[in-house]
């Protein structure tokens, strides 16, 4: 767990070293709700979760920023049976990495954002209501293994900014790999809905 989050703590500070050496660039945070669902071939529904993380943001030109995201994200379905109910939490360590674009209106700024994301698997259970008991499941490619380690995905979302720094956005991580390391279950892609608050230091 601690060398996924190593790996892409790097890839995030080489995101923002990578940009141009004179961009003004301004940290931050941001958490929020999300509402997961994973596609599959047999029928789910969303579950609530969460996100949390650090954002930083290096301005391009007066309309354009990158946004790279380091986040804690949690993703995951529930699944209706005859007689019972599924329900897997799946949680990751994710870099989205976002281009804004962004104008002004009114002393507010108002945005839109997409990029690629890649998510690393840090943990993952399940409940089933039959016996309210939590089991662990597990990342890798055999058949003892629930999903594959590696997610990669598009965010893409929208929303506004203050002038203090203060964010609120909603986004949404479509996911593009199939989770499933094996054929048994159909496929699996996760989908995630996400509503953020976050603040941007030194703004100003």
């Amino acid at each position: 767990m601690t060398k996924k989050i190593k790996i892409l703590t790097v890839l995030f500070i080489l995101s923002i070293i990578s940009i141009n050496i004179n961009a003004q660039v301004n940290f931050g945070v941001k958490a929020g709700f999300n509402l997961a669902n994973m596609n599959s071939n047999t029928n789910s529904k969303s579950i609530p979760t969460f996100h949390a993380g650090i954002i930083a943001d290096a301005a391009i030109n007066d309309f354009l920023s990158v946004q790279p995201n380091l986040l804690f994200t949690g993703k995951g379905a529930k699944y209706d049976f005859v007689g019972f109910t599924s329900t897997t939490h799946i949680y990751y360590v994710e870099l989205p990495l976002l281009i804004k674009a962004h104008t002004n209106v009114g002393g507010i700024d108002i945005y839109a954002l997409a990029g690629p994301a890649i998510g690393f698997g840090l943990a993952a259970n399940n409940k089933s209501s039959l016996t309210d008991e939590s089991v662990k499941l597990t990342f890798g490619s055999g058949l003892e293994d629930s999903f594959k380690p590696l997610d990669l995905g598009v965010m893409f979302g929208a929303g506004i900014e203050t002038e203090s720094g203060l964010l609120f956005g909603v986004s949404y991580d479509l996911g593009l790999s199939d989770m499933n390391p094996h054929n048994l279950g159909g496929v699996k892609k996760n989908g995630v809905l996400g509503i953020s608050i976050g603040y941007l230091f030194n703004k100003n």
